[in-house]
């Protein structure tokens, strides 16, 4: 009688597999740490609105005197904060106020950043600061990129994507943010830049702090730009008064965010 055995080579060919499966390292926690750090945190892209356009006069919270009509919008919703300025700056103590100024006058307005202030209603003052002073609160650390050291080209990539997320995060900051002094003249279109706010003790604030704020400046006039006459020189404008010098002081209300 024939007696046919079981071949030997299945078990071996089974057992080669198994030792095939083994044998493939799995992808090493590292590796996985260095794609979720290239998703979450190196590969992202800084994107932000534009600064809104709308003229001063069409906001609610405004006032005009000797011509200069200056508007502001408190932000203070933290979704909001993230899609005009990034997700960085809600997790610091800046609280930024857009700010709209059109000329409607003849005068000429010397406007500079250090004369505002954000009063609350206890009393408390804040303070503008200069946009060097919110990037360096809000930009990204490479730090975490040295991590991924040993991997060499992930971390090539997570120091380049992180170095181009804070370029792109300074430009559009300079871009939106109040420069320290600027000149409005006579039919200047109407602008607006934001002006990041903090106490000067570093306190940070609640949501109903805000409730009934005003911002609060003090601007210069300048007069007017000068015209020319039929013999070419440089005439006043009919009913103007010398106003050069002059301070005149704003104050317009923060209560209520998009108020229109």
């Amino acid at each position: 009688m024939l007696r046919i055995q079981k071949p030997v080579f299945c078990r071996s060919l089974e057992g080669s597999k198994l030792f095939a499966f083994k044998a493939q390292s799995p992808v090493p926690r590292r590796a996985f740490f260095a794609s979720a750090f290239c998703l979450l945190w190196g590969c992202s892209h800084f994107q932000t609105f534009e600064l809104p356009r709308d003229p001063a006069h069409t906001w609610v919270n405004s006032q005009e005197k000797n011509g200069l009509r200056v508007g502001a919008e408190l932000i203070i919703d933290p979704l909001s904060i993230e899609h005009h300025f990034g997700p960085e700056l809600k997790e610091t103590e800046y609280y930024p106020v857009f700010v709209y100024l059109e000329n409607r006058g003849a005068s000429s307005f010397e406007i500079r950043r250090s004369k505002f202030n954000l009063l609350l209603e206890d009393g408390e003052k804040l303070e503008a600061a200069p946009p060097e002073a919110v990037l360096s609160r809000m930009r990204r650390s490479s730090a975490p990129a040295f991590f991924l050291a040993p991997l060499v080209v992930p971390a090539i990539i997570a120091l380049r994507n992180i170095h181009e997320y804070n370029f792109e995060m300074a430009r559009t900051l300079y871009q939106k943010a109040f420069p320290s002094s600027l000149r409005l003249e006579e039919r200047d279109p109407p602008l607006s830049r934001a002006i990041f706010f903090r106490d000067p003790n570093g306190k940070v604030h609640k949501r109903e702090d805000f409730e009934s704020s005003v911002l609060q400046t003090v601007v210069e006039v300048e007069g007017s730009r000068p015209i020319q006459d039929g013999t070419g020189t440089e005439a006043p404008k009919e009913g103007q008064k010398a106003v050069v010098g002059k301070l005149v002081l704003f104050t317009v209300s923060l209560s209520g965010e998009n108020a229109r």
